[in-house]
C-alpha cells in the first residue's frame, strides 16, 4: 500500500489481503516463515544469555544493586541490541 505500482489503488489491508489470495495463493502469507522461524532461537538465545551474564556480573561485584529495576532495563536493552547487532547478519542470509 505504501507504493502503488500500476493503476488499481488499493484502500485497506482486508483488500490487499484479498488481492494477495486471489493472485498469489495462500501459500503467498507464509513466504519467509522459516527464516523468520529459523532466526528466532539464535536471536532469543543471545539476548537471555547477554541478560544473564550482565545480570550474574552485577550480582558478583555489587549485591546490593541486582535488584534494581534500572540495571534491569540497562541490561535488557544491551542484550537486545546485542542480540541484534549479532544476529542481524545470519537472518539477512537465509533471506536470500
Amino acid at each position: 500500500m505504501a507504493i502503488e505500482r500500476g493503476i488499481k489503488v488499493v484502500r485497506s489491508p482486508f483488500q490487499v489481503g484479498y488481492l494477495i489470495w486471489k493472485n498469489d495463493g495462500p501459500m503467498a502469507f507464509y513466504q519467509g516463515l522459516f527464516t523468520t522461524l529459523a532466526g528466532i532461537v539464535p536471536y532469543k538465545g543471545t539476548g537471555f544469555f547477554m541478560f544473564h551474564v550482565l545480570k550474574d556480573t552485577l550480582r558478583e561485584k555489587k549485591p546490593h544493586l541486582a535488584q534494581s529495576k534500572v540495571f534491569d532495563f540497562i541490561f535488557g536493552a544491551t542484550s537486545g541490541l546485542t542480540a541484534q547487532l549479532g544476529n542481524f547478519p545470519i537472518k539477512r542470509t537465509w533471506s536470500l
